[in-house]
């Protein structure tokens, strides 16, 4: 009696080679691989497994995942990551530094000398993640190494869509940052199984851009991130702490075109012209400078009315921005457009009051919690700034209201979206393999013909290839072929493994007339390279047509 093979759950690897490679207290799309990596591994236990990218392959990372100095330089060889200078790093998505570090490339080439982590084993019907830093292909190459996982493992790649600001609003990025993520979404929507998306408003605009460039319509899911922060801490600057025992208004954003800091800068100048400007109202910018705004950090600091007002702090860490949080009178958030507006929802979990713009995705983090104002308009802000910042109980009315209405969305919901995509992805499993001999497989005594292969008229190998992976299970072969005439005719059929050097069975067949030929392909084991070679006797007159293998049910 045949024993029972138990059916194991699948593995899921998750790439953190953003992380792995990460040089500085983690940022926006570095925190969300960090802290979604750590809810996951919470829910999945042992069934997750870390790996990072390097030279084409993945390789298990034995690493830790969201520390402080997450890795020294000779504990990782070099990842490939790039090493640009930060001018030309694409600052294009809508996440917020937690930390801002002096300018140069938050990446750190490593040493060659390391040895090398083990090759990530992925099998069939594994699931894999990636959810960070992952446009860069040029250097990557990873669009083709998860298309190859997907359509020849049948792993479920997941991948992320954080916005498509540099495809909606081009002007607000640097260089050619928009036609180069065309290709990416394009690249990695069909190199992908499902697509998380960080919001409403960003799901939609993938949708829509899938339409437009004709990509496949493929599952999507919608994980909001989580926004609460660590608690607060003891490492604060005394720089910092001065400025918490003052009256300030906070904005938390990198310094750049698109977040807006023009239309604050200009309604504090009008406020001030008009003498409406309160003399110990201070206006913190937390952020790092970034592309395209020399000019108005240079008007701000030489304006004579307003500069003294506004504080740019570009070195802040986790408990400083908790305190900068709990300490400010309210938040602002003048973006004109954001995938999620992560820092909007860290103000409401501390129960700040928010006034933000209503563009893109701002209003489902705030909803009716919020007061929204035009981006656009100056005058309309600097109404709000007086209003809010000369009536102290109308703010705190405002902040009670959020801190009994508004609720924190932790890590451990962001994962439940992730395996909730898992879960539908996990349902459509590979049933076949369809090959066309004239197209997939080396013609030798026999010539393709579009996807058919014709026989030459000569005996010898008329054909092999395939060299792909096959799961272990007990599988059916169909190999269609056509008889064009002329006397019967003898193929052999050799199935091999390892590149011809495991040969798994061999198979004699009379071909007298047009069919489909039917074989049982057992395998105790997952094989690599599997092969087809197909040999004739005599002078065959006859073509092949298409291979179908019908792969077990219930693959793992």
């Amino acid at each position: 009696m045949s024993q029972k093979v138990r059916k194991l759950e699948p593995r899921v690897w998750m790439n953190v080679t953003t992380s792995a490679n990460w040089t500085r207290p983690p940022v926006g799309i570095v925190r969300v691989e960090q802290e979604l990596f750590k809810a996951l591994a919470v829910k999945l236990g042992e069934r997750l497994v870390p790996c990072v990218l390097s030279d084409g392959h993945f390789f298990e990372y034995s690493g830790s995942i969201g520390s402080k100095h997450l890795v020294e330089t000779e504990e990782l060889e070099d990842f490939v990551w790039p090493d640009p200078s930060y001018d030309d790093f694409p600052r294009s998505v809508s996440l917020e530094p937690r930390r801002v570090a002096s300018i140069g490339s938050p990446f750190k080439r490593r040493p060659q000398s390391v040895v090398r982590q083990r090759r990530a084993e992925i099998g069939f019907g594994d699931f894999l993640i990636s959810v960070g830093l992952d446009w860069d292909w040029e250097t990557h190459r990873l669009d083709s190494l998860l298309y190859d996982l997907k359509t020849h493992r049948d792993v479920k790649v997941i991948t992320c869509c954080y916005d498509l600001i540099p495809v909606l609003f081009p002007q607000y990025c640097v260089g050619d940052v928009a036609a180069k993520f065309r290709e990416y979404f394009t690249n990695i929507t069909w190199s992908s199984s499902g697509m998380l998306c960080i919001s409403e408003r960003s799901e939609s605009d993938y949708r829509a851009l899938a339409v437009q460039l004709g990509m496949p319509q493929i599952p999507t899911k919608v994980m909001r991130l989580g926004n609460k922060l660590p608690e607060p801490g003891e490492d604060v600057s005394d720089h910092v702490a001065s400025i918490c025992e003052q009256r300030f208004i906070l904005f938390v954003s990198t310094i750049e075109r698109r977040k807006n800091h023009e239309v604050l800068y200009k309604a504090l100048h009008i406020l001030a012209e008009q003498g409406r400007l309160s003399d110990d109202l201070k206006l913190v910018f937390v952020g790092m400078p970034g592309w395209g705004v020399a000019d108005l950090l240079k008007d701000i600091e030489l304006d004579p009315i307003v500069s003294r007002h506004i504080i740019q702090l570009s070195h802040v860490n986790d408990a400083e921005l908790c305190r900068l949080y709990e300490a400010c009178q309210f938040f602002v958030y003048p973006s004109f457009y954001e995938g999620w507006g992560l820092p909007v929802a860290e103000a409401l979990a501390f129960g700040k009051f928010v006034i933000a713009s209503d563009r893109g995705s701002i209003p489902e983090v705030g909803g009716d919690l919020v007061e929204y104002v035009d981006p656009w308009n100056a005058t309309a802000w600097s109404e709000a700034i007086d209003k809010y910042s000369n009536d102290p109980d109308l703010v705190r009315s405002r902040a009670r209201r959020i801190q009994s209405e508004y609720y924190p969305i932790h890590w451990s919901e962001t994962a439940d979206a992730v395996t909730d995509l898992m879960a539908t992805l996990g349902s459509a499993r590979m049933s076949k393999i369809e090959v066309d001999p004239g197209y997939d497989m080396v013609a030798v005594a026999g010539v393709p013909y579009g996807p058919r292969l014709i026989a030459a008229g000569q005996g010898g190998l008329l054909c092999h290839g395939l060299y792909r992976p096959l799961p272990a299970g007990r599988h059916r072969l169909d190999v269609a072929i056509t008889k064009l005439g002329g006397e019967p005719v003898t193929l052999e059929f050799k199935f091999t493994a390892n590149r011809g050097t495991a040969v798994i069975q061999k198979e004699k067949r009379k071909i007298t007339r047009t069919g489909v030929l039917k074989f049982e392909l057992d395998l105790r084991t997952a094989i690599e390279h599997f092969e087809i070679l197909v040999e004739c006797a005599g002078e065959p007159d006859l073509a092949l047509e298409h291979i179908t293998i019908h792969l077990a049910k219930g693959l793992p």
